[in-house]
């Protein structure tokens, strides 16, 4: 489907009518911004920040920054009719995403974040490890 480019194909009061009333048109743009262009900026906000206070190590927020670039192409190319939305080309692109996911998840699980206690008067200190769950 290529919403955006039948858009621009149309003379200009008839796209306008479809742009405002057609629900199939607001559904298509709604499933491409929100699974994919903002899971994009977020994942690359959340990565950049945990990438830059050291919380993880540095490969699983380096994957999802490379993972949240990847999904934004994805979108991009989606919203332009380029590949479909379900299609091989955009699990791929969606793949470096879901490991960056499940990578995080098993980090924060088993390992913590790494937390800095800094004492009043002294150096800082090397970085302690947060405790994981303790599961009896």
């Amino acid at each position: 489907m290529r919403p955006l480019l039948q858009l621009l194909n149309k003379p200009r009061p008839e796209a306008l009518a479809h742009l405002l009333f057609d629900s199939q048109f607001h559904l298509t743009w709604t499933f491409i911004l929100g699974p994919n262009l903002m899971l994009g900026v977020n994942t690359f906000l959340c990565a950049l920040l945990l990438y830059a206070a050291k919380l993880v190590p540095r490969f699983i927020s380096g994957l999802g920054m490379v993972g949240a670039v990847s999904v934004f192409a994805a979108g991009l190319l989606e919203l332009f009719g380029i590949i479909e939305q379900i299609s091989a080309w955009g699990v791929g692109l969606a793949l470096p995403v879901a490991a960056y996911e499940m990578m995080l998840a098993g980090w924060l699980l088993v390992k913590g974040l790494k937390t800095f206690t800094p004492a009043v008067g002294t150096v800082s200190q090397p970085a302690q490890t947060a405790p994981a769950l303790n599961i009896p």
